[in-house]
């Protein structure tokens, strides 16, 4: 391993493995930043730590198999990594550790039923950045067991109700409680 030129990586890093990839970029471990994606100069191209799903940042060894799957020996456990999706984690922090029910698709934007709200994006940062340092919208508060796209409109099954939600507003359509599917 020859000392890269690259003046954007990590200055104080402790790397403890390296795998090269079939397109000449190299993925790095650390000690405890996770893993770092380098351009054969070792210019940074991304990173990826506990916050984008590792188990953990202590990264002892890099194994890549026949699909291009990146295998991380880690601390605590094992983590793979799909270099070829956009997607690797997403658990954004505005969903402060709420548990994720349900996912639905309109109008170039993706909306989240969690456990304490509804929640939107455009679904090109979602493409495009894999979610990370997304901007997300709060649509509404309170739990959310259900969203779906019927006929094109989205449709919010909620603790507190069944709603439709238009330009990011929910309107009443039932205020019962429970509404846990939508169909």
């Amino acid at each position: 391993l020859a000392p890269f030129s690259g003046k954007k990586l990590p200055p104080n890093a402790y790397y403890t493995s390296a795998e090269t990839l079939p397109n000449g970029q190299v993925v790095l471990g650390t000690y405890d930043d996770g893993i770092i994606l380098t351009d054969t100069a070792g210019n940074l191209l991304d990173s990826y730590n506990s916050s984008d799903g590792l188990v953990n940042n202590n990264v002892k060894s890099i194994f890549r198999d026949s699909q291009n799957q990146i295998w991380l020996g880690l601390e605590d456990g094992i983590s793979v990594f799909d270099l070829n999706n956009p997607v690797q984690w997403f658990h954004p922090e505005i969903f402060n550790g709420a548990a994720g029910y349900a996912v639905a698709v309109a109008d170039n934007r993706i909306f989240f039923a969690t456990a304490n709200g509804l929640y939107d994006m455009e679904t090109a940062n979602l493409i495009n950045t894999g979610g990370r340092g997304a901007s997300i919208r709060k649509i509404a508060g309170g739990l959310t067991w259900n969203v779906v796209n019927e006929g094109g409109r989205i449709f919010a099954g909620r603790d507190d109700g069944l709603f439709a939600c238009t330009n990011g507003q929910l309107q009443p359509i039932d205020q019962n409680t429970g509404y846990w599917t939508v169909r």
